[in-house]
């Protein structure tokens, strides 16, 4: 896990994820065909592709079995984010 943001898939929260991704130097961008990518991403190294993601959201499957807080319509879903990104911190970490 490189970088992770609690809250929408807004512009200003996965611009903070793909600057992180930047300071990398990363060859390839893989990713979904969101508009936004397109302005915070270098066409160069962006690809826009539900090929190559599948591994990604296996990941994202295996994160919502493991933290049953993240599945939705559940009684344990915390109220706030600085919570849930407590949860998450914690998850990658250990």
């Amino acid at each position: 896990m490189i970088d992770f943001v609690v809250g929408r898939r807004t512009k200003a929260n996965i611009k903070q994820v793909i600057d992180t991704l930047h300071a990398l130097n990363p060859k390839k961008i893989f990713t979904d065909k969101l508009s936004s990518y397109t302005t915070l991403i270098n066409h160069k190294i962006h690809v826009a592709s539900a090929y190559k993601i599948n591994h990604i959201e296996r990941r994202n499957l295996e994160l919502r079995k493991d933290i049953k807080c993240l599945n939705r319509k559940t009684i344990c879903y915390p109220k706030s984010q600085e919570m849930l990104t407590t949860k998450l911190k914690l998850y990658f970490n250990s």
